[in-house]
């Protein structure tokens, strides 16, 4: 929220040394959609404090979720190093590889993971992910299967899998899925997005419509701009 923000702003201000507050001031930042509020909140931590591995993994996520992944590998390859176990470094430099193209590198750093843990469904998530990048429908949705089996409330593991059932031609199953993602996780945006335009989509605009006004209400503007243009124009277009 806008008063959360604002009192880790505070925070920081009077304890420019406190890591906590600016890894939570970063995360509302980057839920608001303010994604470059958050790396830059976090780049400053790291030029305030001491090394810390927590912040550095943070920042490491954001910039290759942003598309940065020229900055975020080195910077999370150096906090793995370090902390070898920590499983959120290791997803989060899997996701840089796989940003960079460097699908096999990624795939490798995933498996680290289930080596560790063969039940870590995020990892399992990913792997999901860069296979559907590749092209690989049946290995993508093995990976979301088993994601899914491992955690049945993981929204991603059903929005994975209605992006494989579409690209396979099955678009009632797609929606089915998309469906249950958002039942799981009302700010999946992208799985909101994906259902209301497949709805569209399938000349079934009634069920569409209370997704597209989800979406144009709470998406963050500064992730899905062009999307909530698009479905604002389908409203105008359909009525409200």
């Amino acid at each position: 929220s806008r008063e959360a923000l604002e009192a880790y702003r505070r925070v920081v201000d009077r304890r420019p040394d406190m890591g906590l507050a600016y890894t939570r001031l970063a995360f509302i930042q980057w839920e608001l959609g303010a994604t470059g509020d958050a790396i830059a909140t976090l780049r400053g931590a790291l030029q305030k404090m001491a090394p810390d591995i927590d912040i550095e993994i943070r920042l490491g996520t954001y910039l290759a979720e942003a598309g940065e992944p020229a900055e975020a590998i080195p910077l999370l390859e150096r906090a793995t190093a370090a902390s070898p176990e920590n499983k959120d470094g290791l997803n989060a430099l899997g996701i840089a590889y796989a940003g960079a193209g460097r699908e096999a590198n990624a795939l490798a750093t995933f498996e680290r993971i289930l080596a560790m843990d063969p039940r870590d469904a995020f990892a399992l998530e990913n792997i999901g992910t860069v296979h559907l990048q590749r092209g690989h429908l049946d290995a993508a949705g093995e990976a979301y299967t088993r994601a899914a089996a491992c955690d049945p409330t993981s929204s991603r593991a059903h929005a994975g899998l209605g992006v494989v059932a579409l690209k396979s031609g099955r678009s009632d199953e797609a929606i089915r899925h998309w469906q249950r993602a958002v039942e799981l996780d009302s700010g999946n945006f992208d799985a909101v997005y994906n259902l209301s335009a497949e709805l569209i989509v399938a000349g079934r605009p009634g069920e569409a419509r209370p997704y597209v006004e989800q979406f144009v209400r709470a998406a963050p503007p500064g992730l899905y701009a062009r999307d909530i243009e698009r479905l604002r124009r389908w409203q105008a277009g359909r009525g409200r």
